[in-house]
């Protein structure tokens, strides 16, 4: 075993009996003993059994008779889906947050970096990470900080202690498979809509006209899980409103669109069929006016609103939904000749 790998263990607790490997006198901001840390993540590596931390099992006396003998104790802590959720949060922080640096590894990993320090640089970086079998948490810095002591700005918990991990488990796994975090019955994954949870906050189902790069799971305790469905992976609907009012020479088209979430092109057709595009509005939520000038228009027209989808397509063209009913006008315009 290497020297930084021998290291890691250093700060480590097997997660299934809580037997912890660090010394005592190592420790981390404000007196926070590496066993208690260590001790405190095992639990969620055990699925939310909390076992107090040990470092002596057994002692002897020199003939051999028993003095001692450490009796485990385990206490429920967390639930076993609350437990589940959040190491399936703090997965991410192993694969694509401040710990991604273990996402190199074919271990599954759930990690917690920490950084504590000023504009003169970085007194105490630390990392936790576990698995079902080993919880492990490195720290490195300084005491205190007398005498401008401190690691350089660009070392976090994501850096050294995260390279030093990514040994220890290496090496842990080296001639064997690494297990992976069990989903327990009270948890369910629901395949939630990535557009409406950035745009608006709010987790909703994707349905399925969601597109896949635009889905993802996510787990919740059974009974917590969002029932609502996405509403902006719908097929467009024309709006059932569409009035036309003739003032002079102005044409005054007003609808409610039906969704805030589609565009709305209103069209004007002449009685030969031809139709010309008059405006596109985007999605507002609230009533829509447009005025539109017939003081050089000659016969009967008629106005239309046809729904489009901003992100889903058909044949390589926006997706569009029906025209709404439309909206007959008939304009006369009458030129005296003087003599």
């Amino acid at each position: 075993m290497s020297e930084t790998t021998r290291r890691g263990f250093m700060g480590g607790m097997d997660g299934a009996s809580g037997a912890a490997v660090a010394p005592p006198s190592l420790r981390v901001p404000d007196g926070a003993e590496f066993a208690g840390m260590a001790g405190a993540y095992a639990a969620l590596a055990s699925g939310g059994i909390y076992r107090t931390p040990f470092v002596i099992t057994r002692i002897t006396d020199r003939a051999g008779v028993e003095r001692y003998r450490y009796e485990p104790s385990e206490t429920r802590v967390l639930s076993e889906g609350n437990t589940f959720i959040l190491t399936s949060l703090l997965k991410s922080v192993a694969t694509v947050g401040t710990a991604n640096l273990l996402s190199g590894l074919d271990t599954e990993l759930a990690a917690k970096t920490g950084t504590v320090g000023d504009e003169t640089g970085n007194r105490d970086i630390w990392l936790a990470c576990y698995n079902p079998d080993y919880a492990a948490v490195v720290w490195m810095g300084f005491d205190d900080a007398q005498n401008g002591r401190c690691l350089p700005k660009d070392c976090g918990g994501g850096t050294y202690p995260a390279m030093l991990l990514s040994d220890v488990f290496r090496a842990l796994y080296a001639d064997r498979e690494s297990p992976r975090f069990t989903v327990p019955d009270s948890v369910i994954a629901v395949r939630l809509d990535a557009t409406t949870l950035n745009r608006e906050h709010v987790a909703v189902l994707a349905n399925g006209l969601t597109p896949d790069e635009c889905a993802f799971f996510e787990y919740f305790l059974k009974g917590t899980e969002p029932t609502a469905f996405s509403e902006y992976w719908q097929l467009p609907e024309p709006p059932v409103d569409l009035h036309v009012l003739l003032f002079g020479d102005v044409a005054e088209i007003t609808f409610t669109p039906p969704s805030r979430y589609m565009r709305y092109r209103l069209y004007r057709e002449d009685e030969d069929g031809f139709a010309i595009l008059l405006d596109t509005f985007d999605p507002a939520g609230y009533p829509v006016t447009y005025r539109d000038p017939v003081d050089r228009l000659n016969g009967s027209y008629t106005y239309y609103v046809i729904p489009v989808h901003p992100s889903l397509t058909s044949g390589g063209e926006p997706l569009c939904g029906p025209a709404s009913a439309g909206c007959p006008v008939t304009v006369f315009h009458t030129v005296s000749l003087l003599p």
